[in-house]
């Protein structure tokens, strides 16, 4: 479970987030919505341990010292469509054996995700040399391997095609139902969260300012 009492972010004298409070259970999908700065990413940065807060209380899986807890990063995975987690100096299959490693992924797990994100054709490129839709879907590849409990999922699907991106969907969605997996997704598109999410967030000025399903 994800909780957050009044939790406050103030950044260069700007304050983001406001007196934000919300509960996210286990193996819920919720779409995280609002305009260009209304302070979706840095929600996002805050529950998933890369920012702390000014003032509130926040827990997610019953820690509240993610920094901390080396078990407890474990159980997260972030992806942005802004921020790469690859290797920039390895080939593309080298990340994914490297990732595979971390989290004692599987062949079968790895082989699964190459083919739902179809990059057979890109393992041996490096990520400086894909286009936006490509590098995301080694992006999504490199995420998934983990296999972790709580997704933060920023913006990426930007540059996937109509197909590939309908497979991603379904996958998270067997993920939600068969691993209760907690998904946690930002757009700015409301149909891929109406197809995704159980329940939208509105965000406007670093508050929730709407809490329900589409």
């Amino acid at each position: 479970m994800i909780v957050l009492k009044d939790i406050n972010k103030i950044m260069e004298g700007k304050h983001i987030i406001r007196d934000c409070t919300l509960h996210i259970r286990p193996g819920e999908c919720v779409g995280l919505l609002g305009k260009n700065g209304a302070g979706k990413t840095t929600l996002l940065n805050l529950m998933s341990g890369i920012l702390l807060p000014d003032s509130g209380f926040l827990s997610i899986n019953r820690t509240n010292e993610l920094l901390g807890s080396k078990h407890a990063r474990r159980k997260l995975v972030y992806l942005s469509g802004v921020k790469s987690q690859l290797w920039q100096d390895l080939r593309i299959r080298d990340s994914f054996s490297h990732c595979a490693g971390m989290y004692g992924a599987d062949h079968s797990r790895l082989d699964e995700l190459i083919q739902l994100c179809q990059v057979q054709t890109l393992l041996d490129s490096y990520p400086q040399a894909l286009s936006l839709g490509e590098r995301m879907r080694c992006e999504i590849v490199y995420g998934l391997l983990a296999d972790a409990p709580v997704l933060f999922l920023d913006e990426v699907m930007i540059g996937l095609d109509v197909t590939i991106k309908q497979h991603i969907f379904d996958y998270l969605q067997q993920m939600k139902h068969k691993r209760k997996t907690t998904i946690i997704y930002t757009s700015h598109h409301l149909m891929e969260a109406q197809q995704l999410c159980d329940r939208v967030l509105l965000m406007d000025e670093g508050r929730v300012i709407f809490d329900g399903s589409m």
